[in-house]
């Protein structure tokens, strides 16, 4: 069909809608493009972490308020006003978020299920006149709290178990060293949450998790981090300083828990574990308890 609702041979098609095209005048689908690849290529930036950062905690604090429309996050005033939001000010700060968001829109993720979304939705409206610029980000639905409990209908057993584990998302820690090292940083601390959360029974039996250099040497270059910079920021990181509280805390060598500033990812982290050992014994008894059963009627106590 042609866009005036003919067929091929120019003559009135019979019970068909006319078909839609989508024309983006070159030049704007090339700044476009510029656009998402400037934007992909920060997306390791203090920036992009600043921006996921916002976006999870907003959409997670709609939903405990029963916000009947809890994954669209709209900010009147545009990127600027949504920049200052984050804490920042400075042009380029403002084109860096800009170019960021739109790359997540661009974002596609497999999920655990096999199924493929979109990050988020972006609707970016510019200031035209007295009307104020606005931007309208529409959360993919795997940043919403909810989406675990999608996961059971498709998995089971420990993979299950696994992908079900909520990871707080804490504040960015204190940076230490290159600003270009600080994206970097800021996704070894984001790889360190999940590192307490996978061991969270251990956390909360022993207060504290053992991390050794190897690991977290592993952890930095998982991170894009050089590891020269471990020993600096395990310094700042467990120490406070002007520019903020301890990340960590390490009460013994090699043991290491979230800083009193982090109490409250702590204290989530602690009953994460505390369920986590519970069922563990409880399920050690429950086998302890069928293994004497089946000992006693088979005589072979």
């Amino acid at each position: 069909m042609t866009p005036d609702g003919h067929g091929a041979g120019g003559q009135p098609g019979k019970h068909r809608l006319p078909a839609v095209r989508l024309l983006l005048p070159a030049m704007a689908e090339d700044a476009m493009a510029k656009l998402v690849s400037h934007g992909a290529g920060l997306l390791g930036s203090v920036t992009a972490h600043r921006a996921l950062r916002w976006e999870v905690s907003s959409g997670y604090e709609r939903v405990m308020r029963g916000e009947a429309d809890a994954r669209t996050l709209s900010v009147d005033g545009g990127w600027t006003a949504l920049a200052e939001t984050l804490g920042m000010t400075k042009a380029q700060h403002i084109q860096d978020l800009r170019a960021i968001v739109h790359a997540q829109a661009s974002v596609v993720i497999t999920l655990p299920d096999g199924s493929r979304g979109n990050m988020l939705a972006l609707r970016d409206s510019p200031a035209v006149g007295r009307r104020r610029g606005k931007v309208e980000i529409v959360l993919g639905t795997m940043l919403l709290p909810h989406y675990i409990y999608e996961l059971e209908e498709n998995q089971g057993g420990r993979t299950l178990r696994e992908n079900k584990r909520l990871v707080p998302i804490a504040s960015l820690p204190p940076f230490v060293g290159r600003a270009n090292d600080h994206g970097a940083q800021a996704t070894a601390s984001m790889l360190l949450m999940r590192e307490l959360r996978t061991r969270a029974a251990e956390l909360y039996r022993e207060g504290a998790v053992r991390i050794t250099l190897d690991r977290w040497a592993a952890l930095f270059h998982e991170a894009g981090a050089p590891s020269s910079i471990i020993g600096k920021v395990l310094e700042r990181w467990t120490k406070d300083g002007d520019d903020g509280g301890a990340f960590l805390a390490k009460p013994d060598k090699d043991a290491y828990t979230l800083a009193d500033a982090y109490a409250r990812e702590r204290a989530f982290l602690l009953e994460a574990g505390k369920r986590e050992a519970d069922g563990s014994e409880a399920g050690q008894r429950s086998v302890r308890s069928r293994t004497a059963k089946r000992r006693r009627v088979t005589g072979d106590e």
